[in-house]
């Protein structure tokens, strides 16, 4: 069965937080079209993001709190990041 491999990193442009990254599969191609999920786990406010052709995706304007991400992609096992605590300004 295969899965998804994500990296992920996080950046503060002003008082707002980024996650970023590339998603790939279990021998490092990149997956395009993947769906990235990011949820305020507080609000349940949802961000979303599609992955461009190298596999790489930005959510941006994100506000303080804890997310959750989730990246889906049609063949391949949805993989989940929990507990992701973002604070505006924070460089990661």
């Amino acid at each position: 069965l295969s899965g998804l491999t994500l990296t992920t990193a996080t950046l503060a442009q002003s008082t707002f937080a980024t996650i970023t990254g590339t998603v790939t599969d279990p021998g490092g191609a990149a997956i395009p079209d993947a769906i990235i999920t990011v949820v305020q786990t507080g609000t349940n406010y949802r961000y979303e993001a599609k992955t461009n052709s190298e596999g790489q995706y930005t959510v941006p304007y994100l506000r303080d709190g804890t997310f959750q991400l989730t990246a889906a992609a049609q063949g391949f096992q949805e993989f989940k990041v929990e507990n992701i605590i973002l604070t505006g300004r924070d460089i990661r």
